[in-house]
């Protein structure tokens, strides 16, 4: 719905409804020897209701083309975060004279000038109105606990996962975070920043009345795949927030489980890049700039879990390193043990 213009540091939307289009199209021909035919008597009105994110300034305004042969109204009116467009079309004629077919075309074409309508929203009136957990609808905050609450156990289970170390010899002295490995180390930190930056960034997606645009049957921007596409989004963001600092406190403990919840964190990264690319294109005149940046993130995540995850299936470090089993500490991992003490009779 919203396309971002940078050079004027602002979102655009435009709006309009095509019906009424089909009543103001010029004819093919303007220099005619015979009368041109008009559907008649004809009246058409479009209503055009579009909830905003926020509210905006009031509008009463009313505009008027009139001809001999076909009067168009369009009456805006905008109140807090109401915005109601109506266009009335009516016939006055069944024909039109061929020597006032030229003027009849110029009315027609000052008509269509009328139609559509451009939203504004600027970058410092956007950071002034913050969206909260109260703006939120209570469906989208039911699951947003509903969420938490599963990654919360599925967190418990991560944290009891205690399989064996890879049996295949290790070099001890590869033993440690160091290397190559020091770069999933740093994703690691920065996946929460990553996180919490996008979530800000969409969060006015799921507050009240942009929400209701986009997910209820009627709303100006309805489509039945955006309440898929958002609370997928949502879920994902929200499990990372939960499981990526847990798996950071693992890696750093060099816990045996590591080398496969890694891998399984790659794999899932990549797999709801791939379900969001394809759920927002599913959606009719999704942003095309975003569905770039999403096609972009898709192939990151293809080439990350292909280097990644054959690394850690391969690296003598990765074995070397992450052999600690729950419950046992540094000390009785990495200490040699100690020599019997011999004893005299």
């Amino acid at each position: 719905f919203w396309q971002r213009e940078e050079a004027e540091s602002r979102r655009a939307a435009s709006v309009e409804a095509p019906d009424i289009r089909a009543y103001l199209s010029a004819p093919s021909e303007t220099l005619r020897v015979a009368p041109l035919a008009l559907a008649h008597p004809v009246e058409m009105v479009q209503t055009l209701e579009v909830l905003l994110p926020s509210d905006w300034p009031d509008e009463h305004s009313k505009e008027v083309v009139e001809d001999p042969h076909f009067r168009f109204v369009r009456e805006v009116d905008s109140q807090g975060s109401h915005l109601l467009i109506t266009d009335r079309y009516t016939s006055l004629a069944d024909h039109v004279p061929a020597d006032a077919v030229p003027a009849y075309a110029e009315k027609l074409e000052e008509a269509r000038g009328k139609l559509g309508y451009q939203l504004y929203q600027y970058d410092d009136a956007i950071a002034q109105t913050p969206v909260t957990a109260t703006s939120m609808p209570p469906a989208v905050l039911f699951f947003s606990a509903l969420v938490l609450v599963i990654c919360s156990w599925l967190a418990v289970w991560v944290y009891r996962y205690d399989p064996a170390p890879d049996p295949r010899p290790a070099d001890p002295r590869l033993t440690g975070i160091g290397g190559w490995l020091v770069l999933p180390l740093l994703g690691l930190l920065l996946q929460p920043i990553v996180t919490l930056v996008t979530m800000a960034t969409n969060l006015d997606a799921y507050s009240e009345p942009l929400w209701s645009s986009l997910t209820v049957v009627g709303g100006s921007a309805y489509d039945s795949w955006w309440i898929w596409a958002l609370l997928f989004d949502l879920a994902s963001s929200l499990a990372l927030l939960i499981l990526v600092p847990l798996l950071l406190v693992l890696f750093l403990k060099r816990r045996s489980s590591v080398p496969h919840l890694y891998i399984s964190l790659l794999l899932w990264i990549l797999a709801s890049n791939l379900i969001s690319l394809w759920a927002t294109g599913q959606i009719e005149g999704f942003a095309l700039d975003v569905r770039k940046e999403l096609q972009a993130d898709a192939v990151r995540s293809v080439f990350s879990t292909l280097i990644w995850a054959s690394y850690f299936v391969v690296s003598v470090r990765v074995r070397s390193t992450f052999t600690r089993r729950r419950g046992e500490s540094a000390a009785m991992i990495d200490s040699p043990p100690s020599l019997p003490t011999a004893t005299t009779a």
